[in-house]
């Protein structure tokens, strides 16, 4: 794909945000998703579900805050295509029918994928369309610990985001203290690893201070972007003993995950770099605990680099699919060592497989490696 077409895709995109002729919207899902996916019977069933998963985001924004959510807000589907944000969904302000509406936009490569939990996404997702709603434009000036903290709480996500960012972290040889670069105080540049002290913010109130204060919190957040001024009244506190008890409370939860399983991952990852696939088989941990996905991806990897594919395939579509899909980036590449190992074997399901992971990999950096291996 040359760069005409990445130029053509984002311009269809900034007019359809301008002014989209969606016509067809029922029950806050709009009906008028025209990509790579139509007749996909993966993206059929995903379609079905929405309505009533809009429905129950509603429902648990109302129960854990006390306050009514959006019932304004729309779902729509679109193709990521080539865009590397790595986002599942991004909720924005569009303008359909003349007017403009807050729409979450679900991108299919992720959803087709499995690589996100739709229900609690979803719920995340609605979320930030309430607190733009009620905070307008003060909202791109609340903090994005605020924004994220709150949504990843709300959405029911807490323990999912912060085992998978324990896990995402703790198995990477180039990070020697993974707490360190997980637990950094709420303020600063922001990126995805900080998700987990965000959350474990909010939880911490909960712990202390129960849910009805907690829930007091999150409705005044909704109404101010000064975090600090909403901690004073709600909760009787300085920003400074707030931020020193998320900091605490990240670390408590975050300290076990990241230890058990963690020497043997990094051991089994360096002997696979360094090419000695049946050391590493040997090396992997008993008891993984997070550590789960990568455990079971690096099995597969050993067996593929050793000249085993067969051994491979079974690994990804036995014990790593039915498992492990989500909230991962590692699944992008399990999807890859399936397509090398279907080739390698001369499979009759090698050509099928390779041609869908062309459309469902083409937003990730496992794209171009992908390219290669099917040319």
């Amino acid at each position: 794909r040359g760069l005409g077409d990445v130029y053509k895709r984002q311009a269809r995109d900034y007019l359809l945000r301008a002014d989209a002729p969606w016509k067809k919207i029922e029950r806050g899902v709009i009906h008028a998703y025209e990509g790579k996916y139509e007749g996909d019977p993966r993206l059929a069933e995903i379609r079905k579900s929405l309505p009533e998963l809009r429905g129950k985001a509603l429902v648990r924004i109302r129960e854990v805050v006390g306050t009514a959510p959006p019932d304004t807000a729309l779902i729509r589907l679109a193709d990521a295509g080539s865009s590397r944000s790595g986002n599942f969904a991004s909720t924005r302000l569009e303008v359909v029918g003349g007017e403009p509406r807050q729409v979450l936009v679900l991108f299919t490569e992720s959803l087709v994928t499995g690589s996100f939990d739709l229900p609690s996404t979803l719920t995340h997702e609605v979320y930030h369309a309430l607190q733009r709603e009620r905070l307008g434009s003060a909202h791109y000036t609340t903090p994005k610990w605020v924004r994220e903290g709150t949504a990843v709480y709300v959405a029911g996500q807490e323990q999912a985001r912060i085992r998978t960012l324990a896990a995402e972290t703790g198995r990477r040889t180039n990070i020697r203290d993974p707490m360190e670069r997980l637990v950094n105080g709420l303020g600063g540049r922001h990126g995805f690893d900080d998700y987990a002290e965000d959350v474990a913010a909010f939880a911490a109130v909960r712990e202390r201070h129960g849910r009805e204060k907690l829930s007091a919190l999150l409705r005044k957040l909704l109404e101010t972007p000064d975090p600090e001024a909403a901690i004073r009244e709600t909760l009787d506190e300085d920003f400074v003993t707030f931020e020193k008890l998320a900091g605490e409370y990240a670390r408590k939860t975050l300290a076990p995950l990241l230890a058990e399983g963690r020497d043997g991952v990094l051991d089994a990852s360096r002997l696979i770099g360094a090419g000695k696939p049946d050391e590493a088989l040997k090396a992997l941990p008993e008891k993984p605990g997070v550590y789960a996905p990568a455990v079971v991806y690096n099995k597969a990897k050993a067996h593929l680099d050793a000249a085993r594919p067969q051994r491979a395939l079974a690994v990804i579509r036995e014990e790593y699919y039915p498992a492990h899909r989500t909230f991962t980036p590692l699944t992008d590449n399990a999807i890859l060592i399936e397509v090398k190992a279907l080739k390698a074997l001369a499979h009759p399901d090698y050509r099928r497989v390779a041609e869908q992971a062309k459309k469902d990999l083409e937003p990730t950096s496992a794209y171009r490696t992908l390219l290669k291996v099917i040319d």
